[in-house]
């Protein structure tokens, strides 16, 4: 989890520092929601980088926290079709949904699992068929910039295996593999993992103000649509321009965009 809060400009040298650092976030985090059981503290900082705090209603003790990130410009969306929630195994606030990702006509285009930012909120909300847009942010775990679509389908990252013959297979310069759904288990962490490629429509370097941490939020044009990724400056060995390509594997986190709880 301390590599998906890196993503954002909150790395940490060691366990220690890390939660120094959460501490001083809880200091400026304001109350968003609360039920009966629990109550949801958000944090936001200038550069977007954000945080989810989830305690305990009765004892205001942390059980979880949830990183995400909210530019003030807004995140790109997927439109979706969902019809029941995903619990986690472990959290009750890790929890998630599999999506199905459609187009303005309502045709699948694909299917994605995706953790909730603030799960336990929208558990019920998510019981029932709906279809919305949804906010996606990938965090990073590996990441490649490439000058453009050629130099990515001409390097390892595109090979997928061998055919018959022993020629490299590769993916195609969008594609969308959601690798997590194939597993077993009930782990959302795992489950809401993918790899996306795709050309990079926008690139911003951005700073985290309360670390100084600078990250990259990144813009692609990948095969279920627009969506954006954060990963740490130092992660990424060449700037990304517009018009290069990019390869990620990442942690898939969102929320409606505009939502109601009706």
């Amino acid at each position: 989890m301390a590599d998906h809060f890196g993503a954002i400009g909150i790395g940490a040298s060691d366990r220690a520092a890390f939660e120094q650092l959460i501490g001083a976030i809880l200091q400026e985090s304001a109350e968003e929601l609360r039920c009966e059981q629990y109550r949801h503290l958000r944090w936001t900082d200038p550069s977007g980088a954000s945080m989810y705090a989830h305690l305990d209603a009765d004892s205001g003790g942390i059980q979880c926290i949830t990183p995400f990130f909210a530019p003030t410009e807004g995140l790109a969306r997927w439109r979706v079709q969902t019809s029941a929630p995903c619990d986690d195994a472990g959290c009750p606030h890790c929890g998630g949904v599999d999506c199905d990702i459609v187009d303005e006509s309502g045709e699948l285009i694909t299917r994605a699992a995706v953790q909730w930012a603030l799960y336990q909120p929208f558990r019920e909300w998510l019981g029932r068929e709906r279809s919305f847009e949804l906010e996606v942010v990938v965090f990073a775990h590996n990441i490649e910039v490439f000058p453009d679509a050629d130099a990515f389908s001409s390097s390892p990252a595109s090979i997928m295996g061998e055919s018959d013959e022993g020629e490299p297979l590769r993916l195609s310069p969008n594609a969308f593999m959601p690798w997590g759904m194939f597993g077993e288990g009930g782990d959302m962490s795992e489950r809401a993992v993918a790899r996306l490629n795709g050309p990079i429509v926008a690139a911003q370097r951005r700073e985290n103000r309360l670390t100084g941490q600078p990250f990259w939020q990144l813009r692609i044009e990948s095969f279920p649509g627009r969506v954006d990724v954060v990963a740490a400056a130092a992660w990424i060995e060449d700037e990304p321009k517009v018009g290069g390509h990019l390869t990620v594997d990442g942690w898939l986190v969102g929320q409606p965009h505009r939502p109601s709880l009706g």
